[in-house]
């Protein structure tokens, strides 16, 4: 059972207190002659209003509030469903029979609480804290008579703490399908197919099971490869312009809605990768409407027209994601079709509008072209750091001016993407609160609402975590060259493990004074888990492993022996057998079991005694491919008899993570690759053989540049070593090889028939 807080508000009861006799008395002295009224016919939601009414005044007042269908002499609080669509404005007005609140079913809702919010103090911050004044006068302004309109039709989001818990989303004034689990009783603003859900479900329509091997030609031709293979989401993507791709696509649609008829919005969407059909009709309508948008849309629109025939009250959805965000030159939704458009490259530290990041300046042109065009715009913004959930992810500013640009680019369904694995999340309760408030209202002003919640929230401890919070805003960014991304690292650039022991303290310092509070110090160890989950993380991967560094400080056995104790607290609170006191550290349980090892592998790691100048890695290090593309083998000229083997025809690169090796910043080393070359039916010519690197996989770009090994500088099939220039390594740094390149779509064939590594030479640069 969730403990609630409930803490008077002076200035609440002396406000009410200087209220004039002309106003609406709605209970005074623990006594009420006033009535809540509905009508006989009044909605489950309008009967949930007036029960929270009563019960939110009970608790107020004192006063018992009774309902009906019929008024008394008294004053009467009239709840009046005066419309039955979606937008979920109300009017709070009095006149002489008292009080009347007037909207669609859910505004009569929202409007009772904002007479419990504007009348009485009341507020309701996270599912364990809520203010709920005790008043001896509830009266309302004889002269009150205002409306308010939300922002946004469709408000939702998938944070913890609204989407588990149906009753505080509803006074946070939400009235999306994903956190309004009450249904019978108060109906979301728009319910979305469980079975054909808003984005990736082109791999339920066109099910590779069924026609893969049989019809390859109804999938993608991407770089020459039909996708019609592989895992359904990252691997597969359908040929927009095959007849009976569009044929089956529309029927499996058709099929869906006449068994499943009480939704209103089918999606019908790419799969989750960039495979677009390259094929020669496709390639054509893509290049005549200036975007991969183009084949999408105009099959969408297809599918949405048959739809239309027989379902004209459903709305076909589809996303604008990754390359088919740009809209298209020609092409215009019907007006059935709605565009999900998501801004999953944007830098969201920073608000859209103003953000020097290329993807944030591409987005803007972007979402006022679907503008123009679209008759239904739902956006899917993203707010949480999906791998990593608990670590910074310095956000809230950039929340409240992205919701002002959406709301004046015409949006009209808005969906914040979060943390809905628990509350664990970094300043998860915050940001909850924050996008419902703003998705109403994204206008208002942000330091009160963040002193509001501060306050209510922390206690005692509110002035030490505001600081926690003002120090993590404070650490510099360039959105141009770090980015704050859905997939950031856990570090925030520029900081190191000092900045995190720094914040230890702080939260230790809130911890302490609220220890006699139980539900506000869970709060404050909530937010101390994300820190000690980063700083823990942090030394797993520069105290374990192999020691490079020369670093006396590396080898501080008291501080790791701390923090492996700080490592098996985290590990306690992700246990993923419990709910309310664990946690999922990513948004996918193969994060969340990686790291958890990770941590493990930590705790488990014997003290680094001493450090090595040079080390070497074998085959097995290199990250493993699909059996069609190599992997490892016997080779008897390699060391150890082994090797990690890579088809020359095979696409992309192979791998091995440098996060285990703990450097000296600042310091050159050298990397080294042994490797041989099996040419292709004894080619004997020029050509590129390998090309090879090591990049920045947390800032997107290389740490050494791309170097290439021609045939010409190989000999016969025996193994050389392929040296890279010297760099200062960084987290997140990957060595990275391939076989070389050929322009296969110009008919070219392979340069070699594949590529053996055998082991990475890594030293110091100052030892040669």
């Amino acid at each position: 059972m969730i403990k609630r807080v409930v803490f008077s508000a002076a200035a609440a009861t002396a406000v009410a207190a200087a209220a004039v006799a002309k106003d609406c008395i709605i209970a005074e002295g623990g006594r009420s002659s006033c009535r809540i009224v509905l009508s006989e016919d009044a909605s489950p939601t309008v009967a949930y209003a007036a029960k929270e009414l009563s019960r939110f005044l009970k608790e107020q007042t004192g006063a018992d509030i009774g309902c009906g269908t019929n008024s008394t002499d008294g004053t009467g609080i009239w709840l009046e469903e005066s419309s039955t669509g979606k937008d979920d404005s109300f009017r709070i007005a009095v006149d002489a029979r008292g009080v009347h609140v007037s909207g669609n079913a859910r505004g009569v809702l929202y409007g009772v609480y904002e007479i419990l919010r504007r009348f009485g103090g009341c507020e309701w911050y996270a599912p364990n804290v809520q203010t709920i004044p005790k008043i001896d006068r509830f009266a309302i302004p004889e002269d009150t008579d205002f409306r308010c309109s939300p922002a946004f039709l469709v408000r939702e989001t998938s944070w913890w703490e609204l989407r588990n818990n149906p009753e505080f989303a509803l006074r946070r004034r939400m009235n999306g399908q994903g956190v309004l689990r009450m249904q019978n009783v108060v109906p979301p603003a728009c319910t979305i197919s469980r079975n054909l859900s808003l984005c990736h479900t082109f791999a339920k329509l066109c099910p590779s099971a069924i026609y893969g091997k049989s019809h390859p030609e109804y999938y993608a031709l991407h770089n020459g490869r039909r996708c019609n293979t592989g895992d359904i989401q990252l691997d597969q993507q359908l040929c927009l312009t095959n007849p009976d791709v569009l044929r089956i696509v529309t029927s499996n649609v058709l099929a869906e809605i006449r068994a499943n008829p009480g939704f209103e919005i089918y999606g019908v969407s790419q799969n989750d990768n960039w495979k677009h059909c390259q094929c020669p009709d496709c390639a054509a309508i893509d290049k005549e409407e200036g975007s991969c948008a183009g084949t999408v849309l105009r099959f969408v629109n297809a599918v949405a027209e048959a739809v239309e025939r027989e379902f004209p009250d459903k709305i076909v959805e589809t996303l604008a994601y990754e390359y088919s965000r740009k809209p298209p030159r020609k092409t215009r939704p019907r007006d059935n079709v709605m565009i999900c458009l998501c801004s999953i490259e944007c830098d969201f530290r920073y608000p859209i509008v103003g953000n020097r990041n290329r993807e944030n300046i591409s987005f803007i042109s972007d979402i006022r072209g679907w503008r123009d065009i679209a008759k239904h715009l739902y956006v899917w913004d993203y707010t949480t750091a999906f791998n990593n959930y608990p670590t910074a992810f310095p956000n809230v500013y950039a929340i409240a001016g992205n919701l002002r640009f959406y709301r004046d680019s015409g949006v009209t369904h808005m969906f914040e993407q979060g943390c809905g694995h628990g509350p664990h999340a970094d300043f998860a309760a915050l940001k909850s609160y924050l996008i419902s408030e703003l998705e109403w209202n994204p206008d208002l002003p942000l330091e009160p609402l963040l002193d509001k919640f501060f306050a209510a929230y922390y206690g005692r401890a509110a002035s030490v975590v505001r600081r926690i919070f003002d120090e993590t805003y404070a650490v510099p960014r360039d959105e141009r060259i770090n980015p704050l991304r859905w997939n950031t690292d856990i570090v925030l650039p520029g900081t190191d493990e000092r900045f995190y022991e720094q914040l230890a303290k702080l939260w230790k310092e809130a911890a302490a004074l609220v220890e006699n509070d139980p539900v506000r110090l869970e709060n404050v160890l909530w937010g101390a888990f994300g820190n000690d989950y980063t700083r823990s993380l942090l030394y797993a991967r520069t105290r374990s492993g192999i020691l490079m560094a020369r670093n006396p400080e590396y080898l501080n056995s008291e501080k790791i022996i701390a923090m492996k104790e700080v490592a098996k607290d985290v590990l306690k609170r992700t246990d993923a057998r419990r709910i309310r006191n664990a946690t999922r550290i990513g948004e996918h349980w193969e994060k969340h079991d990686a790291v958890r090892k990770e941590l493990q592998d930590f705790i488990d790691s014997e003290m680094p005694s001493s450090y090595s100048d040079r080390v070497r890695f074998e085959e097995n290090r290199f990250a493993p491919v699909r059996p069609n593309r190599g992997g490892i083998a016997n080779d008897a000229n390699a060391s150890g008899g082994k090797a990690f083997f890579r088809k020359g025809d095979s696409f992309g690169w192979s791998e091995m993570n440098l996060d285990g090796i703990i450097f000296d910043p600042g310091v050159e080393y050298r990397v080294r690759i042994r490797l041989r070359v099996e040419r292709e039916h004894g080619r004997k010519g020029d050509g590129e053989a390998v090309w090879a690197g090591v990049y920045d996989y947390r800032g997107r770009s290389p740490s050494v540049d791309t170097m290439t090994l021609n045939l010409s500088q190989i000999g016969d099939d025996g193994y050389v070593w392929f040296d890279m220039p010297p760099w200062r390594p960084k987290p997140g740094d990957r060595v990275w090889f391939a076989p070389g390149r050929y322009n296969e779509k110009a008919g070219m064939k392979p340069k070699v028939k594949g590529v053996w590594f055998d082991c990475i030479e890594i030293s110091r640069a100052d030892l040669e």
